[in-house]
């Protein structure tokens, strides 16, 4: 056959490349449609799992609120959930309870200062407590946003209007705190604005839905990731 510069031979030459351009992206997107089914799958299953194990171990929590999934946590943005990388959307994590100094808190004297207040009016150290919220945009502005179930007897403390202490500390409270001369007066207006703040330790669901800070007292916790599917473990939880 001869060779020529004519539409034949145009067709020639440009026949093999499209039909590989068009198979390549037809290969690309069987491959990217496996990896979402493999992911769906594997959320699938997590949100199965990962419930089955909340329902057992996380009574106390779920006796108290009407929706399990609204307590939030914003955690470290490199435990997204990938379940084809081996980052599962269901995990169990420790609450590390001691020798924790929140992000955002301007002074440790202060953190100090609040710990000592919250032990002598409620038992425990709570600013070392898990940080949680009812609302998701808070949450994760903290990192990826995940649903957290304590596991067993836990402790929690919130007030009513305080979003976020170290926002109010540091920005609301700060004329008042940080105008005083001495670093004992500091903290003494710190304590008296968080003693008029309202905190309390009842009515964990009022909690979540005023979208506010919540500190839970716990040991260990379950975390399951946003994209699980909420609706299925919100059935399998009741």
């Amino acid at each position: 056959m001869r060779l020529g510069f004519g539409p034949g031979a145009f067709f020639l030459i440009t026949q093999f490349p499209i039909n590989t351009h068009m198979r390549y992206h037809e290969l690309v997107e069987d491959h990217a449609s496996d990896a979402r089914n493999t992911d769906a799958a594997l959320f699938h299953k997590a949100t199965i799992e990962g419930s089955a194990l909340i329902k057992r171990d996380c009574q106390p929590y779920l006796s108290q609120v009407k929706d399990p999934m609204k307590l939030r946590r914003g955690v470290s943005r490199d435990m997204k959930a990938d379940p084809s990388m081996g980052r599962p959307a269901f995990n169990k994590k420790s609450a590390h309870l001691t020798g924790r100094n929140p992000r955002g808190t301007q002074m440790k004297e202060h953190h100090d200062a609040v710990n000592d207040y919250f032990t002598s009016e409620f038992g425990f150290p709570f600013r070392n407590a898990v940080m949680t919220s009812g609302d998701q945009l808070q949450s994760s502005n903290f990192g990826v946003d995940v649903a957290v179930f304590p596991i067993g007897e836990f402790k929690f403390l919130w007030a009513p209007n305080v979003r976020d202490l170290n926002h109010e500390i540091n920005s609301t409270w700060a004329v008042e705190i940080f105008g005083a001369h001495r670093f004992r007066d500091m903290e003494r207006i710190l304590i008296e604005l968080i003693s008029k703040a309202g905190y309390q330790t009842t009515d964990l669901e009022k909690a979540i839905e005023s979208k506010v800070e919540i500190m839970i007292w716990v040991e260990e916790y379950y975390t399951l990731d946003n994209n699980v599917d909420r609706m299925l473990a919100k059935k399998l939880l009741k």
